[in-house]
């Protein structure tokens, strides 16, 4: 039975020529003859007597190895029914997968075969363009280096680096149109430059200068310039003396003409206008000067944050006719210094530029003349907005504040000459924010704070 199952498995597989089934036949040929010979034996060795049943007998064996033979075929055609099921049920996927990789293979090929027809395209084309290129001479290396002159060659490198050095400073100077000196502002725009302030550093750049300028040992100058009020905080310091120094020239300017108001200006934001006029006011005031700031920058001001003070009630307060019972005396803020007063801008109004070109705003300047040696007016930038232009007649003189090496010379001239459309009697410029790195002189004045303000053993020394 079993190698009747295993010869129907190998004829599922096989040809029934290949040697396997063949020897797997000899085998079930062999084994029955077997089976025959010893059932004639048991026969032969039997009595006579029995000898009838000789031939059923052998029939009956027989048919029964045919028996045993069909029932192993049965089973091994069973397992193989079995085998071929499972592999039926997988041929809907394997399907899928072939015809998948069957049509990718007909779009390589046919991209294959686009590929292929381009490259002999392109091969055609080549072969058909005619070049009029043709080699006369093939190159030869030489055997000897070629001789040098070592010393030419640094002269001639000296003087390309030389000159073009030159031109790129002289494109640098024409392309940057900043003003970094107040000779650019006399030259350029005929106005006197009667201050130079030089820059509030950062606490990490003023300990660097102050080492860069000075010996160690020297350094006495401990606190950092890092507050906007420098001529409340370091009176002694160097720009403190800058803007002590600026209110000198302002009574030169005042000596001929009985000037009082001021307006402190700027062509664009950020320049430090607001910072100037209230050190410079600080300094009046020390001076014994009787001073009044006024904030009439009515759209961003900036004196009631540098004073530290509310901004409640303030100039717009006092124009605006709607508002009854509110006096002068109302608004005007008096500080810890006793000849200084502040006038905060109030709350902003929608028009300010119709404000401030109001009768009252001329009432009031009439009025505060009367009181004060000297008005100090804060107005937004000429550049951006009216407001200064509006003011400007009712004023005797404009100061015009000018950020170093950051304002470019045609916002100034534009704004000059908006200046000096409103008649206004003079116009004078503050050079602001001088780095202290690109000298100005600001090295003497380091070294006059150190040996006049140090200690005693600095003195000594």
């Amino acid at each position: 039975t079993t190698l009747e199952m295993e010869l129907v498995k190998l004829r599922a597989v096989y040809q029934n020529n290949d040697p396997k089934i063949i020897e797997v036949e000899n085998q079930i040929s062999e084994l029955r003859s077997k089976i025959s010979s010893k059932a004639a034996t048991l026969y032969d060795n039997e009595s006579t007597e029995f000898a009838y049943l000789k031939d059923l007998f052998s029939e009956q064996i027989t048919l029964n190895i045919e028996q045993l033979s069909l029932i192993g075929q049965n089973k091994a055609i069973e397992e193989i029914l079995k085998d071929y099921q499972k592999i039926y049920k997988e041929f809907p996927e394997k399907e899928l997968i072939y015809y998948r990789l069957k049509r990718k293979v007909e779009v390589g090929e046919k991209i294959y075969s686009i590929l292929l027809d381009s490259y002999k395209q392109a091969q055609i084309s080549e072969a058909s363009v005619q070049t009029s290129i043709k080699v006369i001479d093939k190159a030869i290396p030489p055997k000897v280096p070629l001789p040098t002159n070592k010393t030419n060659i640094i002269v001639f490198s000296l003087i390309i680096g030389f000159v073009g050095s030159i031109i790129t400073a002289l494109l640098l100077e024409n392309l940057d149109t900043t003003i970094k000196t107040g000779e650019e502002i006399e030259h350029i725009f005929k106005i006197p430059v009667i201050g130079y302030i030089p820059q509030i550093l950062r606490e990490s750049e003023t300990e660097k200068l102050l080492k860069k300028f000075l010996p160690l040992k020297r350094v006495t100058y401990k606190r950092i310039l890092t507050e906007n009020l420098i001529s409340k905080l370091e009176p002694h310091s160097p720009i403190a003396e800058a803007y002590r120094t600026l209110r000198t020239n302002f009574s030169y300017l005042m000596i001929d003409n009985p000037a009082k108001t001021y307006i402190i200006t700027s062509s664009e934001p950020k320049e430090g206008k607001s910072i100037t006029i209230s050190n410079l006011g600080i300094t009046f005031a020390r001076n014994n000067t009787k001073t009044l700031v006024v904030d009439c920058d009515l759209r961003k001001p900036a004196i009631h944050k540098i004073f530290n003070l509310e901004n409640k009630i303030g100039l717009t307060n006092y124009l605006v006719t709607e508002i009854s019972g509110l006096s002068l005396d109302n608004i005007i803020i008096p500080t810890e210094f006793e000849y200084l007063d502040i006038i905060t801008c109030g709350k902003i109004p929608p028009n300010p530029a119709e404000l401030l070109n109001s009768k009252k705003m001329r009432d009031f300047l009439i009025t505060v003349k009367d009181k004060y040696d000297i008005i100090l007016i804060d107005t937004p930038p000429v550049g951006a907005v009216t407001d200064a232009s509006v003011l400007a007649p009712f004023c005797d003189g404009i100061v015009f504040v000018i950020k170093a090496a950051s304002t470019p010379r045609e916002r100034i001239a534009h704004s000059l000459k908006l200046l000096q459309r409103s008649q206004i009697k003079t116009i004078s410029g503050v050079l602001n924010q001088i780095p202290v790195e690109g000298g100005y002189g600001y090295y003497y004045y380091y070294y006059y704070y150190s040996y006049y303000y140090g200690s005693d053993d600095n003195k000594k020394r």
